[in-house]
């Protein structure tokens, strides 16, 4: 009988146990299981996103790698799924974003008459010489009585807060609107000391304005790295009204990062054609604690203090960062 009673009781509490296992297993997805720890720094990556260009060669998503555990033990790029790396290289992922390509844009002018050459008034009803709309633009004076007249503006967008002391401009697009020309267009345009023609694209009357468009890539955009561009316009003897210019220059801030730290140093090329990034993050390599990594830090900046490559203010905040960062921990 006490047998019996025993057995009882165990296939009842036998079943309760397979009930509650079969439960907790169809609560959890087969696809993935998730490590609440680290949601919010993974949540946290997702929110740059929305920064980054519309570019698809640009590396656009961080994915979490879950082990055999269903533990997060890892990140990758979503277009490079077979390069895993571990949670320790999550602040350099996280530096790589921080140098990816903002956009800064500027407009100078409205809808007054410049260079206007002809003797009768202007032939748009926009151009009345009135005060600059919006406080926008310097396209408020009337230029007449010469056959080579010029008129010069500056686009500064250093207060931009995606401007920086270390700005790289990869790409310059500058767009003149023309709201009325002659149709004979000797027009020059002149972008940092370099000259150049309007394009002959037909005669633009005010209600058909015409975009002038100038495009700089890579180096040939570096006039740009100090956050001012210089346009002047010579109407020579032409008749022509211009609205607005519109610059738009995409860069990013090149500063040396040290595992997601942002010293706010410019990343420098030394002679030997090593960024200064690059070098710091070569002493990684053989150290095998992160006192190790702090003092080779610390002797590679005093050379390039010595050298005057830096300041003392940034040697101090190069090794703010070495110390915060992870290396040898």
């Amino acid at each position: 009988m006490l047998i019996d009673f025993i057995m009882k009781k165990f296939n009842f509490y036998t079943k309760i146990f397979m009930l509650i296992s079969i439960i907790f297993i169809l609560s959890c997805t087969q696809d993935e299981i998730r490590d609440d720890s680290v949601t919010d720094e993974l949540e946290g990556i997702y929110l740059k996103n929305p920064q980054l260009p519309e570019d698809p060669n640009i590396l656009v998503e961080i994915l979490p790698h879950f082990d055999k555990n269903g533990s997060i033990d890892g990140y990758y790029y979503y277009d490079q799924p077979f390069q895993i790396f571990s949670l320790e290289k999550i602040e350099a992922i996280d530096s790589d974003l921080n140098k990816i390509s903002a956009t800064i844009t500027s407009l100078v002018g409205d809808r007054d008459n410049f260079g206007y050459g002809g003797t009768a008034g202007p032939p748009c009803k926009y151009y009345n010489l009135s005060t600059p709309e919006d406080n926008v633009g310097n396209f408020d004076r009337l230029i007449r009585g010469s056959v080579d007249l010029e008129k010069t503006w500056v686009h500064d967008f250093r207060a931009d807060p995606l401007f920086c002391s270390a700005f790289v401009a990869e790409e310059v697009t500058i767009g003149i609107r023309e709201y009325f020309n002659d149709d004979v267009q000797t027009i020059t345009i002149e972008i940092d000391g370099e000259e150049m023609n309007f394009v002959q694209n037909g005669i633009s009357r005010c209600q058909y304005p015409i975009i002038q468009t100038f495009k700089f890539v890579g180096e040939s955009a570096s006039f740009a790295n100090d956050g001012l561009i210089n346009i002047s316009v010579k109407e020579n003897g032409e008749e022509v009204a211009l609205d607005y210019s519109l610059v738009t220059v995409k860069g990013h801030c090149d500063n040396i990062v040290i595992t997601g730290c942002d010293t706010g140093v410019p990343n420098q090329t030394l002679l030997d054609g090593t960024k200064m990034e690059d070098a710091i993050l070569a002493l990684e390599v053989g150290v095998e604690n992160h006192g190790d990594f702090v003092k080779a830090v610390t002797e590679l900046i005093n050379q390039w203090k010595k050298d005057n490559l830096i300041s003392g203010e940034e040697k101090e905040l190069i090794m703010d960062c070495a110390g915060d960062s992870s290396i040898g921990k």
